[in-house]
């Protein structure tokens, strides 16, 4: 049923507002809620439309008359939503979709496209400042351009000299061949970005695709003469695996001759830098430098000497019966930073050793690095956890940073008492070598800093003890602005200051009132 019919089956009314309401059998006011399915009726809109105008309303769970449970939705709240849908005056469009209004036919882009035989996309392009009209169409809401607008705008891609494409993509313009640059490409096999290089010069022409769509045009003949070198007979040809064979010698690219080898690319290429390849076509019919493989083997001759050490996945090479690595893997093993380790094994012979990737590296005897560095692991060696702290004779040790951090202490503090502490050699969790403190000498060391009763400052420089203020010299000059820190510090010289705490260092403070009373003969000048 339409609304009207709607309307009267339930007898609603409607207010000032034009709101659809009734009133129930307890004189109280209701309004009206539908299913999604009976909304699509009321209003001749479809189910997909109406979601997607409601997404913003909230729904009422309820029941249908089978029992299930459906989500109910406001009338008079939707038919808000949707009012340009339901406005008396939408186009209304026939059963093929067009409307024709002061003598011009409308419809929408994609039937106008297949009517013109163009593709959506290139009117779409040409159509941006076109005035449209606003109709409905199996009720969805639809966009129509008038035909006549759309042919003016569109009309070089109508015009009959425009090339138009066959089937197979060609198109024919006195006896010479036309198509687009993917489809010449593979005409004359090879790869379309070789051909791209090669005709930027060239003259290009506008055709329509079998789908309508517009596209650049070149000519067959002229890619063939910009491409000559490229289709010389004596080009090399890769096979599957991308080697050629040319007087009973192989060629291939620097990545196939890689992998042949066993040796990484960058390697192959520097080494190969010096030699001259030849053109030849490789996958997919890219242009390519293929190298003659026994020149690469001579220059890459001692990477290729089977008298090179290989290393496995874990890092680690093995020659007659010992292990090699290199100075990143022995650094993470031994927990040491590479910074210490270099210096430590400077004058240790390496070898030339062989990834599976064919990278070359040096290779550092183990057990050799292990007796160079032998002092940074001896029994009083501390070697820090993860969080850096180190256990010794059931005591705590820690660097001056980590300790301060623990203790809410400054590192300049703790730094000005380790006159008092004796610091042990030990290696950080990211092994660097550092300075460990034991952290019970370090409490003790600054008891003083500790101390619970100490007054803690804040970030203006005040702090209060039993009601009253105390402030750091600084603090009180700002306080009393027309007192110079100078002209306080010569007349408190009798006053004993309290000790504070701020930022984990120990602060003199003075009591406002003591440090006013002192300065009475000046405040009373200025007042």
């Amino acid at each position: 049923m339409n609304l009207n019919e709607f309307v009267k089956e339930y007898g609603l009314l409607l207010d000032e507002e034009g709101r659809y309401y009734l009133i129930n059998d307890s004189d109280t006011r209701e309004e009206p809620y539908c299913s999604i399915k009976s909304l699509s009726e009321i209003f001749d809109l479809s189910i997909g439309t109406l979601n997607s105008r409601i997404s913003n309303l909230t729904p009422h769970l309820g029941k249908n008359q089978k029992g299930r449970k459906i989500n109910f939705f406001n009338l008079n709240d939707v038919r808000t939503s949707c009012s340009d849908l339901l406005d008396e005056n939408l186009l209304i469009t026939n059963k093929d979709g067009w409307i024709v209004r002061d003598k011009q036919r409308y419809n929408t882009v994609r039937v106008i496209a297949k009517e013109l035989d163009l593709s959506e996309s290139a009117i779409n392009k040409r159509i941006k400042n076109l005035k449209f009209l606003k109709g409905k169409k199996g009720g969805r809401l639809i966009i129509l351009y008038g035909l006549k607008q759309v042919r003016r705008v569109c009309a070089d891609l109508l015009d009959k000299e425009l090339l138009i494409a066959g089937k197979d993509g060609w198109a024919v313009k006195d006896n010479r061949k036309y198509a687009t640059l993917h489809i010449i490409a593979k005409k004359i096999n090879l790869s379309r970005r070789a051909v791209e290089r090669r005709i930027k010069s060239l003259a290009t022409f506008i055709g329509k695709n079998r789908n309508g769509t517009i596209s650049v045009f070149y000519s067959l003949e002229q890619v063939k003469r910009a491409c000559a070198d490229l289709l010389n007979k004596s080009l090399l040809i890769g096979d599957v695996n991308g080697w050629a064979v040319k007087e009973s010698r192989r060629y291939a690219p620097i990545k196939v001759i890689a992998n042949g080898l066993g040796l990484s690319y960058d390697v192959i290429k520097l080494r190969s830098e010096s030699l001259t390849p030849l053109k030849g076509k490789g996958r997919g019919n890219c242009i390519r430098n293929f190298y003659n493989l026994e020149q690469v083997k001579k220059v890459c001759a001692d990477l290729l000497d089977e008298k090179l050490l290989i290393i496995n996945r874990d890092g680690y090479a093995i020659k007659n019966g010992q292990k090699y690595a290199r100075i990143p893997v022995i650094a993470k093993k031994l927990k040491l930073s590479t910074r210490i380790l270099k210096p430590l094994i400077k004058n240790l012979k390496p070898l030339a050793g062989k990834n599976e990737h064919g990278n070359i590296y040096d290779l550092y005897n183990f057990e050799k690095v292990m007796k160079t560095c032998a002092d940074h692991f001896g029994k009083d060696f501390l070697i820090a956890d993860k969080n850096g702290w180190a256990i010794k004779n059931g005591q705590r040790y820690a660097p001056i940073a980590i300790i301060a951090r623990k203790l809410s202490l400054s590192e300049n503090a703790l730094l000005s008492r380790r006159k008092s502490l004796k610091p042990l050699k030990g290696r950080s969790n990211n092994g660097n070598f550092v300075n460990f403190y034991s952290f019970e000498k370090a409490k003790r060391a600054c008891a003083d800093l500790l101390d619970k009763h100490l007054l803690t400052i804040g970030k203006n420089g005040w702090a209060k003890k039993d009601g009253q203020s105390f402030a750091t010299i600084a603090a009180i000059q700002k306080k009393l602005l027309s007192i110079s820190q100078s002209a306080i510090r010569s007349r408190i010289k009798g006053l004993k200051p309290i000790n504070g705490k701020r930022r984990g260092q120990i602060i003199s403070l003075f009591k406002l009132e003591h440090v006013k009373r002192a300065c009475a003969d000046i405040l009373s000048e200025k007042n």
